[in-house]
């Protein structure tokens, strides 16, 4: 996972692009449905090299979900609420307003 990490940073860097990388979260944020920073399967190295960290909370059994961005280098952390339609596999807007700090 290290030498994954280290190589998309260097892409980033070297292209200067935007690299999206999806990580698994390990089991207890995932039976628990709450991810933090520190949720990421396997090495500390993925948040660390990260730019920016976005992780989606909710409950497997309800349609509520939240967008929160547990790190951000550039800029202000945000937290959007929405609905999860799981028959379609889409994110609703939901009428809470965004948050952000």
């Amino acid at each position: 996972m290290n030498t994954i990490i280290g190589s998309l940073k260097e892409i980033a860097t070297q292209f200067d692009c935007i690299v999206i990388a999806v990580h698994h979260v390990n089991k207890q944020a995932a039976m628990e449905g709450i991810v933090t920073l520190h949720s990421a399967k396997g090495s500390t190295n993925v948040v660390q090299k990260a730019d920016k960290v976005l992780s989606i909370n909710g409950s497997a059994t309800e349609m509520q979900r939240s967008l929160y961005c547990e790190k951000n280098r550039n800029g202000n952390r945000i937290k959007i609420m929405f609905k999860f339609n799981k028959p379609l596999m889409k994110f609703e807007e939901d009428n809470i307003p965004v948050i952000s700090s």
